[in-house]
């Protein structure tokens, strides 16, 4: 396979250069990565940000999703395909004061961006902050956990005031302490501007790291999922059942027996459950809010009793869940919940915990394989 990567349309950007890391032809579970530079199209440029999706494409056939699978013992197989997008956001950038004193963090890259900015980058270290001019720069900028990874820059060493040994010189061969005034007072100004620049720093430092880590949401298309079939409920070929059960008790079976049976064992295709809601996307994950759960019962029987399970996940594993009790669920008229929460994770999904009707002696339940012990039979009770 020797693949080739294009980016949706989009008149604003327009690639420029496509590199690609790793072998040349790629295997079977083996993988490349491709680094693609964009180029800004000025004339066709608009405010907003902008969603670019890429497709892999060779010996003719293109894919633009990849699948993801979840299987769990409690939770029948979950299938699906998830595409992967990035945001390009324009910006009105203008640059001014354009001499900057940065003092390095934690291994961040901000003098580099400084730098494609426009802007002119001196890197200041101890050393250099006490010999050089502090007033030929517009501005200080103090790096991400600066304060953390130089110890010149610890609290304790800005409020050190352990006093300056006093110079002596012996007279008469005893020792006089000689007053330096000049230098005493130039030490206590160096103090001070230490400790204005620590309070400079720290309130630069807390405005980077709230404007860098604040989350922006963006709105997406709006949710609509419907219950999959639970794994205790195969699919049953009722007709071949009625057959087999009328050959061996050489007794038709009538009509409302017939209808009970089937409907019990293929109560998935009957009743439904579905949710609809909000939904948001960040670079930390969604957010599903104005959440709404209905049941639409197709049995023509009233249901009695109804538990809906919702889930959240994360990293392929359950978040948080939450359990909602419907009761009366009329066939002529589909019950609906609103859900106040808001979810936070990577997907969400619904299943029934348990439904009980009496009308055609019926009670499913998510933990058990059987509520009858008869396979052609399973969720019959007498409750």
């Amino acid at each position: 396979m020797n693949p080739k990567v294009t980016l949706s349309k989009n008149s604003q950007w327009e690639p420029e250069k496509t590199t690609r890391a790793g072998i040349a032809k790629l295997a079977k579970g083996s993988e490349t990565d491709f680094e693609m530079t964009l180029k800004p199209v000025l004339k066709e440029r608009q405010n907003g940000a902008q969603v670019l999706t890429g497709t892999v494409s060779s010996n003719g056939s293109s894919f633009s999703s990849y699948l993801r699978s979840m299987n769990y013992d409690h939770i029948p197989d979950i299938n699906y395909f998830y595409t992967d997008w990035t945001r390009l956001m324009p910006v009105n950038l203008n640059t001014y004061n354009k001499k900057i004193g940065y003092i390095a963090g934690a291994g961040d890259r901000v003098p580099e961006a400084l730098e494609e900015m426009g802007y002119e980058v001196t890197v200041l270290t101890e050393k250099e902050l006490a010999r050089n001019n502090l007033q030929q720069f517009d501005a200080i900028i103090s790096g991400v956990r600066a304060f953390n990874t130089n110890e010149w820059m610890s609290y304790s060493r800005f409020t050190n005031n352990d006093k300056q040994r006093e110079p002596v010189k012996k007279i008469n061969g005893a020792a006089t302490p000689i007053e330096v005034t000049t230098a005493k007072k130039s030490v206590s100004g160096f103090r001070g501007l230490k400790r204005f620049m620590f309070f400079i720093v720290a309130a630069t430092v807390i405005f980077l790291i709230y404007n860098f880590t604040k989350v922006s949401w963006e709105k997406v298309a709006s949710l609509n999922i419907t219950a999959g079939r639970p794994a205790n409920v195969p699919y049953i070929n009722m007709d071949s059942v009625f057959q087999n059960i009328e050959a061996s008790r050489g007794i038709a079976i009538d009509k409302v027996t017939k209808t009970n049976l089937r409907i019990r064992n293929t109560w998935p295709d009957r009743i439904t459950l579905q949710l609809a809601a909000d939904h948001d996307i960040s670079n930390v994950g969604s957010k599903y809010y104005n959440l709404q759960l209905s049941i639409d019962n197709s049995t023509g029987y009233n249901i009695d009793k109804a538990v809906a399970k919702l889930t959240v996940w994360k990293n392929n594993r359950v978040s948080s869940s939450d359990t909602f009790h419907f009761n009366s669920i009329s066939y002529a008229l589909a019950p609906k919940r609103m859900i106040e929460n808001n979810y936070r994770g990577d997907s969400i999904s619904i299943s029934f915990q348990s439904i009980k009707a009496k009308a055609f002696n019926f009670c499913y339940s998510d933990d058990k394989k059987s509520n009858y012990g008869n396979a052609n039979d399973r969720w019959f009770c007498r409750e």
